[in-house]
């Protein structure tokens, strides 16, 4: 099923409206929630969202195409400057042919696989309280070990649907299906220029833009880009060493991207990061899309549990991440055409309900402001 509230789009509309009254450029960014109350989601996001049938998917694209249509619209009239027809999307925006199965979608089919992962945390277990076990903003079972194979039989269960594990010919069955969800997307695409003059991209997730096929359609590769710029380490680093890990690691995360494009054959698209951010607490780049609940942070000799709600704050540590990947791009030149920084507010009591949140004013009270103006071309950041 999908579905939206028609005052849902009369608030958007307004907010847009007051935006452009300050001469803000706008980027609208499309995005499904996965509606955790049903039996079948606690443990999936909408990254993992799959019609099962030929049918379903059908009618799921059709919604889908319409809603699209609706806002790419909506934009044109009120003159939004980029429109991305989709965020983190995961399965439904795999479109490259493979040969075996991608890293993830093979960790979700391995049970083995899982359980030598997921079960490490139950050494941890007496320093996880229930407040701490969560997923996707669900309480879940504060039995940790029960809670580590109910989600490890979710993921099998969802191999099962979208890979075709069970086949033994599953390798051509995804491909068949990336190749029709790629004609899908094209068309999604083709019918939002015939209505919206603007730029337009995907907001992929940072783990999946490599899969995307239909980049060559798209004005840029758009890319959430939660990428886990270093390793954890089993004792604090310096400053000078965290930035120095922090342009190695932007460098590689180029490096990757840029190789992408190579064998896509798009190697002049331009880069905008459709969503990046960082909490204020300390390790913030070790696991950057994680803001509650807790990591099980790992390298190749040591690992340690991180409970962000109680972590320590270390705000200089986003900051250098920011500072880093202006200085990355800079040095080498990289087509990075913008940013849509999570999540800023000019009001201060929006921290008590996001961990990422960055509080702006005329005159900053947080560095990472100064560190985000790098970015703008423009001569003012703020307007009143």
């Amino acid at each position: 099923h999908l579905w939206w509230e028609k005052e849902d789009t009369t608030n958007v509309i307004r907010e847009i409206r007051a935006l452009k009254s300050q001469g803000i450029s706008i980027i609208m960014v499309l995005r499904v929630a996965l509606q955790h109350e049903y039996d079948n989601n606690p443990f999936k996001w909408h990254g993992m969202i799959f019609p099962k049938t030929n049918s379903q998917k059908k009618e799921w694209f059709y919604r889908y195409a319409y809603w699209v249509n609706m806002w790419a619209t909506i934009c044109e009239r009120e003159g939004v400057d980029i429109l991305a027809i989709g965020s983190e999307l995961n399965a439904l925006v795999s479109t490259t042919a493979i040969d075996s199965l991608p890293p993830i979608s093979a960790y979700f089919a391995n049970k083995k696989y899982q359980e030598n992962h997921e079960f490490k945390i139950l050494k941890y277990q007496d320093k996880l309280k229930a407040k701490n076990i969560w997923e996707y903003g669900v309480p879940i079972d504060s039995n940790q070990k029960r809670y580590i194979n109910q989600k490890i039989a979710s993921n099998l269960d969802w191999a099962k649907e979208v890979c075709h594990v069970q086949d033994s010919n599953y390798i051509d069955l995804i491909n068949k299906d990336r190749t029709y969800l790629d004609s899908i997307w094209r068309s999604i695409i083709k019918q939002t220029r015939s209505v919206f003059k603007g730029k337009i991209t995907l907001a992929a997730n940072f783990d999946n833009y490599q899969e995307v096929n239909f980049w060559d359609d798209l004005d840029y590769i758009g890319i959430n880009a939660y990428f886990a710029l270093r390793n954890i380490q089993p004792i604090p680093i310096h400053d000078t060493t965290l930035y120095k890990d922090l342009k190695t690691g932007w460098t590689t995360v180029f490096h990757n991207i840029d190789s992408v494009k190579q064998f896509q054959k798009v190697p002049n698209k331009p880069i905008f990061f459709t969503e990046i951010g960082y909490t204020k607490k300390e390790d913030c780049t070790t696991a950057p899309w994680k803001g509650y609940g807790y990591s099980l942070l790992q390298n190749n000799t040591f690992d340690t549990l991180v409970i962000w709600q109680d972590a320590k704050d270390k705000p200089l540590e986003r900051k250098l991440a920011m500072d880093a990947l202006y200085e990355v791009t800079q040095r080498d030149s990289i087509p990075l055409e913008g940013i849509s920084y999570w999540k800023m507010s000019s009001h201060l009591y929006h921290e008590e309900h996001e961990a990422f949140m960055l509080h702006v004013n005329k005159t900053p009270t947080d560095s990472l402001q100064n560190s985000l103006k790098q970015f703008l071309t423009r001569k003012e950041f703020l307007k009143e």
